[in-house]
């Protein structure tokens, strides 16, 4: 067999493997859209990795044999490949370098619903905070956002709260 169809077939399967064991059940509640692509992402980028090792591990074991295809004539087959390797990596590199910044930027983003700044002067964020919204995230936004308010208090326990409630996000 071909090493470089050995490499795409161990590749396809390890992927594919990968990818429906990622499915199930996280510790950590994901947004949707990480939920679906992860599977998908996992899979893809452990299936090329094990596909290239699974290539390059019978192409070795296919030359010491001596089952390969004879010597190499010309350089220009190397200087194609050298080429088009670097490109992958290149591309590879600028893909990833767009991607965390996509992502770091959508994760600051604060959610609506957690957009506009406490009441309480005793939460991070607020009014009287030293930290702006803006500066904790979409995750600080969240959690000085649902802070329990004095009234809340008063509505579950039926009394007035001993002091008003506090709540500080670091991170």
């Amino acid at each position: 067999m071909k090493p470089v169809a050995v490499g795409l077939v161990t590749g396809a399967a390890v992927g594919a493997g990968v990818a429906a064991a990622s499915r199930g059940a996280t510790l950590v509640p994901w947004p949707a859209k990480v939920r679906q692509a992860f599977p998908f992402i996992l899979g893809g980028m452990v299936g090329v990795s094990a596909g290239m090792k699974a290539g390059i591990g019978a192409s070795i074991v296919s030359a010491a044999r001596g089952n390969g295809s004879g010597p190499i004539t010309s350089v220009a087959p190397v200087l194609v490949g050298v080429g088009v390797a670097g490109g992958v990596v290149a591309a590879a590199t600028y893909g990833r370098s767009v991607l965390l910044a996509r992502m770091e930027q959508e994760s600051r983003a604060l959610d609506p619903g957690f957009s506009v700044q406490p009441a309480s002067d005793l939460v991070s964020g607020g009014a009287g905070s030293a930290v702006g919204l803006s500066e904790l995230g979409r995750e600080g936004a969240r959690f000085v956002g649902t802070a329990t308010a004095p009234d809340d208090v008063r509505f579950v326990t039926g009394r007035d709260p001993v002091a008003e409630p506090i709540r500080v996000f670091v991170g």
